[in-house]
């Protein structure tokens, strides 16, 4: 029923609002939110190992997510992002803890007016959702020392400001991927972008191709797909030292990896009034002989 409501929103505001241009087959990106929407969406997250033709399912999580818009003016959106995470894998004695010391995760940020992220706006509280985390997993583990090695390892990542923001910002960045873009059909937009690894501080280049894929008239809904892989080519070098300097342990493993690829690839339908309906990335990690693949989607409910 909701989808329903959502729908026919979309189809009232979209002749004013329409982001397609008929005429120059073109398509501009951009965001008609106002004070006091929301959203709601269903988030999956799953990872699986393919080898041999065999498929290991690693991780397969479901969340509600609620996007909520706080403020808008000229310039700029404040928008609240709230997760509520999926505790079924969790093991059942730390099941209640989890629920009652975390509950939903929330992510308050803002974007520029044509909805590209900019900057994370409550990371003290992230922080301290972060250690509670933490903490709670710290108590599945009886040897002390192991204990203490794995919230030093662990603290690495959520107590590093620069770490935390990028794990966050990449997931939003993901959803406002095509913000911002104006894209004509047949005429790929290739960018090249710089990203800081947050622990070894090294700069990694990466290529982006973003394609408008298809515009169906009947539905009012259009296509993108995006393309991005790194230019570095020893990633595995720099993926190996990111290890390393989380664990303080040589990873010796990682030397016998003859192959080692990375893409990331992301598909997203959007109606003509800029809501996203349903997008997908897949990160493909191609390691030797197997691959790995991780999967973000989000659906529109």
């Amino acid at each position: 029923m909701k989808l329903l409501f959502h729908i026919l929103f979309l189809l009232t505001v979209t002749p004013l609002l329409a982001q397609f241009d008929s005429i120059n087959k073109q398509v501009a990106v951009l965001p008609y939110w106002e004070k006091g929407d929301n959203f709601e969406y269903i988030q999956n997250e799953k990872e699986y190992q393919v080898r041999d033709q065999d498929t290991i399912i690693k991780k397969n999580k479901t969340f509600d997510l609620t996007i909520n818009i706080l403020e808008k003016d000229e310039h700029s959106y404040t928008i609240e992002w709230i997760t509520h995470p999926d505790y079924t894998q969790v093991p059942s004695p730390m099941r209640e803890q989890f629920k009652s010391k975390l509950g939903p995760q929330k992510f308050v940020f803002k974007t520029n007016a044509q909805g590209v992220f900019q900057d994370l706006l409550n990371f003290e509280e992230i922080v301290a959702y972060n250690k509670n985390f933490v903490e709670i997993l710290g108590t599945s583990i009886p040897n002390e020392k192991d204990k203490e090695a794995f919230k030093t390892a662990l603290d690495r990542v959520f107590g590093n400001e620069d770490v935390t923001e990028q794990l966050i910002a990449s997931k939003i960045n993901t959803f406002h991927l095509f913000y911002g873009n104006a894209i004509k059909t047949n005429s790929p937009t290739k960018s090249k972008f710089e990203s800081i690894n947050p622990v070894t501080r090294n700069k990694i280049i990466y290529n982006r191709s973003i394609e408008f894929e298809n515009y169906n008239t009947e539905d009012q809904v259009y296509t993108l797909y995006s393309e991005t892989l790194p230019t570095e080519q020893n990633l595995l070098g720099e993926v190996k030292s990111t290890l390393e300097t989380i664990i303080s342990k040589e990873v010796k493993d990682m030397d016998q990896i003859q192959n080692f690829d990375y893409i990331s690839k992301v598909f997203q339908a959007t109606h003509d009034s800029g809501v996203i309906l349903y997008q997908i990335k897949r990160d493909f990690i191609e390691v030797d002989q197997q691959e790995i693949v991780k999967e973000l989607e989000f659906i529109l409910k």
